[in-house]
C-alpha cells in the first residue's frame, strides 16, 4: 500500500492524520486502525489462524487496553506474522505528525463512506447482491437524490435499493485498496 492510499483510507476513517503521534490517539482511534488492518488481511488470517477472526479482534483489542500501542509491532508479528506487523508499521510511520507527505483531503466522498459501511456491516446498509454491488438502505432518509452521479451508482428496481457500478475503475480500485473479500449478503 502506498503512503498516498495510507492516508485516503485513514481519512476517510475519520482517523486524525498527523495530528498527534499514535500513542496519544484516544483508545478508539487505535483500535479503529488496528481493526482496520486486521480487517484488510482477514482472508490471509483466517488461513493461518484456528481462532475466529472476534477472538482475535478481541486479543488484540486487550493487548491494546493493557499496553496501548507500545509493543505493538512485536505483538501483531508474534500473533499473526510479518505481514501484519509490517503494514503496522509502515501505517505508524505515514501518519504519525513527523512523516514528510502531503495530507489528503478530508472531503468526504459518498460513495466511499457507503462502501465502507457495506464493508464493515454496519446495520444502516445491506449488500442484496454483493457482486453485482446491489445493495439496500435499511435507515435511509438521507440524501438518496444526489447519489446517483459520476457512473458510480445507480438506482434498484425496488424502493431504497441502490447499486454501485462494479465496472467503474474508482469502485473497483477503492474495493482492491480494501482488499475485501466477497461481501456478506445478509437476509
Amino acid at each position: 500500500m502506498s503512503a498516498d492510499e495510507i492516508l485516503e483510507f485513514a481519512a476517510d476513517l475519520g482517523l486524525p492524520i498527523r495530528t498527534k503521534a499514535l500513542q496519544d490517539w484516544s483508545f478508539e482511534d487505535q483500535r479503529r486502525l488496528l481493526s482496520t488492518l486486521i480487517f484488510r488481511h482477514s482472508p490471509r488470517i483466517q488461513r493461518s489462524s484456528k481462532h475466529s477472526m472476534a477472538a482475535l479482534s478481541h486479543s488484540v483489542s486487550s493487548h491494546l487496553r493493557s499496553h496501548g500501542l507500545s509493543g505493538m509491532d512485536r505483538y501483531l508479528f508474534d500473533n499473526f506474522g510479518s505481514f501484519l506487523s509490517d503494514e503496522f508499521l509502515l501505517w505508524k510511520k505515514v501518519l504519525e505528525p513527523t512523516a514528510q507527505l502531503p495530507v489528503p483531503s478530508r472531503r468526504k466522498v459518498l460513495w466511499k463512506h457507503l462502501l465502507h459501511l457495506l464493508i464493515s456491516s454496519h446495520p444502516s446498509v445491506e449488500w442484496l447482491d454483493a457482486p453485482s454491488g446491489l445493495f439496500r438502505f435499511i435507515n435511509s432518509e438521507s440524501a438518496a437524490r444526489t447519489w446517483a452521479k459520476k457512473n458510480i451508482m445507480y438506482k434498484g428496481v425496488r424502493d431504497l435499493e441502490y447499486g454501485f457500478n462494479m465496472g467503474s475503475a474508482e469502485v473497483r480500485a477503492f474495493m482492491e485498496l480494501s482488499q475485501c473479500a466477497e461481501p456478506q449478503v445478509r437476509r
